[in-house]
C-alpha cells in the first residue's frame, strides 16, 4: 500500500496531524491554566511544555521558515511562531518523504545537478553539524536542559541534511 501512496504523500499528512494535535493540546492546556495576577509575571519566562519542544524539534525547518511571518505580524501569543509554522510543516516533510521514495526506489532519481552546488550543501551541512555538536558540550551550558534540546535538534536536522546531500552525491558517483 505504501508503494501506491508513497512516503511523500503519507509523511506530510501524518506529521501535520501530529503538529495540529500538539498545538490543540497546548492551547487547551493554556486555556485551563490559572492566570496569576502578579505584576512581575513578565519577568519570569514560562516553561515550555515537553510536547511543544518535541514539536519544535520535529519541525525546526518549518519554524525557521515562519520567522519572517512572525516578525511581519507581531502578536503577544507565546505560540505564535509555532502556529505560523503550520503551513510549512507539510512542505518540509514532503521533501523528506520524496527523499525516502527515491531511496526506496518508488520515484526515479532526478537529473544531474551541478556538482559545485552539491559540494556547497554538503560542506555547509557538515559545518552546521560540527557547530551543533560543539553547542552541546558542557562548556556551553548555563542552566537547565534547554541547550541540550536546541543542540540535539540542530544535530538531528544538520545530520539529516548532510545525509540527504551526501547520499545524493554518492548515488550520482556510482551511476
Amino acid at each position: 500500500m505504501i508503494h501506491r501512496l508513497g512516503f511523500r504523500h503519507v509523511v506530510p499528512v501524518l506529521l501535520l496531524l501530529i503538529h495540529l494535535t500538539i498545538l490543540w493540546g497546548d492551547s487547551e492546556r493554556a486555556r485551563h491554566r490559572p492566570v496569576d495576577p502578579s505584576p512581575l509575571m513578565w519577568d519570569v519566562p514560562k516553561p515550555i511544555p515537553g510536547a511543544v519542544k518535541v514539536d519544535a524539534a520535529l519541525n525546526l525547518p518549518a519554524l525557521l521558515m515562519s520567522i519572517p511571518f512572525k516578525m511581519a505580524f507581531p502578536t503577544t501569543s507565546d505560540n505564535a511562531t509555532i502556529f505560523a509554522s503550520t503551513p510549512f510543516v507539510p512542505l518540509v516533510w514532503y521533501g523528506i518523504g520524496l527523499w525516502l521514495d527515491r531511496l526506496v526506489g518508488f520515484v526515479a532519481l532526478p537529473r544531474r545537478r551541478h556538482p559545485t552546488v552539491r559540494r556547497i550543501v554538503v560542506i555547509t551541512a557538515a559545518m552546521l553539524l560540527y557547530v551543533s555538536v560543539l553547542s552541546m558540550t558542557p562548556i556551553n551550558h548555563h542552566r537547565g536542559a534547554d541547550p541540550y534540546w536546541r543542540g540535539g535538534t540542530m544535530v538531528l536536522w544538520s545530520a539529516l541534511l548532510l545525509l540527504i546531500s551526501a547520499a545524493g552525491a554518492v548515488e550520482k558517483r556510482n551511476t
